[in-house]
């Protein structure tokens, strides 16, 4: 099943979940480097639809390794590289939503684009509030 197809680019599921995998085995790589990365992760992530470009992670599993340092790597490093995704918001199912308050809501890639960042501990009101942004 194709959930994404651009001019340049044809992504699946398990090839998005590849890329999911990559991009916190880069953070765990990070962490490592700083003695604080023991653990392997998985983490999963899916579009809301075929073609939406509103996406919906589900972080719960690796809710303990993340802290304001992991959206600070994955919005400055990780974001830029899946911008071909042309994603116009992002929803992280978390635990505690309130953790992340200090987190920017809206962040700019290539200066001009803007995405849209929520937390939720409910994934229905979270798709709710992603398909209404």
């Amino acid at each position: 099943m194709i959930i994404y197809r651009s001019k340049f680019l044809e992504v699946n599921y398990l090839e998005l979940q590849h890329l999911m995998h990559f991009m916190f085995t880069e953070y765990a790589s990070h962490m490592d480097k700083q003695g604080l990365y023991h653990e392997v992760l998985n983490f999963t992530g899916y579009r809301l639809h075929k073609r939406s470009r509103k996406f919906l992670w589900d972080l719960r599993p690796v809710e303990h390794l993340v802290d304001e340092t992991f959206f600070e790597w994955l919005f400055q490093y990780i974001f830029p590289k899946i911008a071909s995704f042309n994603a116009t918001a992002i929803g992280f199912i978390v635990n505690e939503p309130a953790r992340y308050e200090k987190v920017l809501r809206v962040i700019r890639l290539f200066g001009k684009r803007e995405i849209k960042v929520m937390f939720d501990d409910n994934p229905e009101i979270l798709m709710q509030n992603l398909k209404a942004s």
